[in-house]
């Protein structure tokens, strides 16, 4: 029996590959509902370029794989969002810029080729900070990305938030159920930021682990590409089949790639973990240390040993980055 449609955008990418692969529904039931809840949604203005054609057609030849028993990934068939930063073949791809206006790749970036080559299907293109310089997903030429989320407190109840930038519209996709996952790419924070204010998973993998090619460059010594999920055992699904060597990208680490999702046992226990004095601020907000004391307790408490140290030079990290990567 299927399940109804407005379910499928609160399954996780782990259980709708395990609904997928036991018949309950089809990846074309799964994609319907997403592009159902796009359109409903496109206040949000999460997505620049949306692609149903492509998609369904994509799902159908999904399904047309499990019915051979033929299942490529846990990705196989699972509708996810793309940041307009990654060039698509066929697809308009703009970093979020009028320069851009217009420019359809002929090529695809390594990473969603890597994707769509594990079965994934595309939903769409999503808002960003134009060519990824921002905080807020407020300078794209197609306009302000709307935080699903609403403020709660103070004067400001019921207003509009941004979702952070760059990658706003990618983590503002997936907070919204509009994508069970989506592409972000990180170089000062830009995945990191946006999944905190939208309050989803989002992770910058190690440099090098994932391939830059076809990624329009912000600043190529630190753009690296990583998921934006809504659980950490989704983010280890699709970074699985993000992550990989590519020699056409000199910089890609040429070593084999883990089974992530494997690693998730949970067990944390004897782990040394190191907490910065210098990362505690004299202005922090008194709401903001609660949540960093009630993260220092959990890990204390699943067994970890948390160490007090100090990274002396962190001062200079800022200054640091805005001469490299504006060089």
């Amino acid at each position: 029996m299927m399940t109804s449609k407005i379910n499928l955008q609160y399954l996780t990418i782990k259980e709708a590959n395990r609904a997928l692969n036991e018949g309950d529904y089809t990846s074309q039931d799964l994609t319907q509902a997403h592009l159902e809840a796009m359109a409903t949604e496109r206040g949000l203005n999460s997505f620049v370029t949306e692609c149903p054609d492509r998609a369904l057609a994509m799902a159908e030849e999904s399904d047309k794989r499990r019915s051979k028993g033929e299942q490529i990934s846990p990705l196989d068939g699972i509708p996810l969002a793309i940041k307009d930063l990654f060039c698509t073949e066929g697809i308009l791809s703009t970093a979020g810029s009028r320069i851009l206006d217009g420019f359809t790749p002929t090529y695809e970036s390594t990473v969603s080729h890597n994707l769509w080559s594990a079965g994934a299907v595309i939903l769409g293109k999503t808002n960003m900070d134009e060519f990824a310089m921002g905080s807020a997903n407020v300078t794209s030429y197609y306009g302000n990305c709307i935080n699903p989320w609403k403020a709660s407190s103070g004067n400001l109840v019921g207003k509009d938030l941004v979702p952070g930038g760059s990658s706003g519209g990618s983590a503002a996709a997936v907070a919204a159920r509009l994508a069970l996952g989506s592409t972000g790419t990180d170089t000062g924070g830009s995945i990191r930021q946006p999944s905190s204010f939208c309050g989803v998973v989002g992770l910058k993998p190690t440099y090098g682990r994932c391939s830059r090619w076809g990624i329009i460059a912000f600043a190529s010594s630190l753009d690296q590409a990583g998921p934006i999920t809504r659980s950490v055992g989704d983010a280890a699904l699709m970074l699985a089949e993000m992550a990989g060597f590519d020699p056409k990208d000199s910089t890609s680490a040429n070593l084999p790639v883990p089974s992530y999702i494997e690693s998730l046992n949970g067990n944390i226990k004897g782990l040394r973990i190191g907490i910065p004095s210098e990362y505690k601020l004299d202005s922090m907000p008194d709401e903001i240390e609660d949540v960093w004391q009630r993260g220092r307790d959990w890990l204390i408490d699943a067994g970890a040993e948390v160490i007090d140290i100090s990274l002396p030079h962190t001062k200079y990290a800022l200054p640091s980055y805005y001469i490299i990567a504006p060089a």
